[in-house]
């Protein structure tokens, strides 16, 4: 068994819009587990890391994490929310989900 990795933009040099796309994967995230469809995003999971303990926002600092997050995962999904065609980190998960041979899917 696995699950599907979400894949959303965080990065924003304003705090205030990595908190709207903090909270717009966060209501997509609660629709999944309530459909029982197990899926994991790496910003719900450490958006509270980066804002409570100062850790980096940036994407490069969380790539190594996220790769292997996404290694385990069965799909990789994409959240087309404002900034997704834009972001350094999608960009960088989507090419390591096509080497993995995982199938993407847009949300």
């Amino acid at each position: 068994m696995s699950y599907v990795y979400i894949g959303s933009p965080y990065y924003h040099p304003d705090a205030k819009v990595r908190e709207q796309r903090y909270h717009s994967v966060a209501h997509y995230l609660h629709r999944c587990l309530l459909a029982r469809k197990w899926a994991y995003s790496p910003i719900v999971h450490c958006h509270y890391l980066s804002v409570e303990f100062g850790l980096p926002p940036e994407a490069e600092f969380w790539r190594e994490y996220d790769f292997t997050m996404l290694a385990c995962a069965r799909t990789f999904e994409i959240l087309r929310i404002e900034g997704w065609q834009e972001s350094v980190g999608l960009a960088a998960e989507l090419d390591e989900a096509f080497r993995l041979n995982i199938p993407v899917i847009y949300v």
